[in-house]
């Protein structure tokens, strides 16, 4: 008899902690069947299942969005998958490009600070103060 991988060895393979399977079961994400002694059993496809979880995640998806995607999948509406997804990327790129503003705004700031620190002597005792970043600088 085929011996069921425990849920230490999945987390293992898939590089994600046992805890965080456990998680994805307690939402839903996952639906793993119980043998009779009450055991965890896992299938090729929830392995399958939470590299897709964990690929989604890192491309900045959230667990409501990657619930929406299981879901059409497993109801067989690959149509709306594929309509979902492309909704959903295009709103995470839409996302990283205000990220990606807001973070140049960031550095311009930081650079005109640096550059004005740079460019001027401030006093050094205590007593003085330090009006280094302040916006006179």
């Amino acid at each position: 008899m085929l011996k069921q991988p425990s849920i230490g060895n999945l987390a293992k393979r898939v590089g994600m902690d046992p805890k965080t399977i456990r998680y994805y079961e307690d939402i839903g994400l996952l639906c793993l069947s119980r043998s009779p002694n009450g055991y965890r059993i896992f299938t090729l496809e929830d392995e399958n299942k939470l590299l897709f979880i964990k690929r989604a995640k890192m491309l900045g998806l959230s667990l409501k969005e990657i619930s929406t995607i299981l879901n059409d999948v497993q109801s067989g509406r690959c149509d709306n998958v594929t309509s979902n997804t492309k909704d959903l990327i295009n709103q995470k790129l839409v996302q990283i490009d205000l990220q990606l503003q807001e973070l140049t705004r960031l550095r311009n700031f930081l650079e005109e600070r640096l550059a004005s620190i740079e460019a001027n002597s401030y006093p050094k005792s205590p007593d003085q103060g330090c009006s280094c970043l302040s916006d006179n600088c």
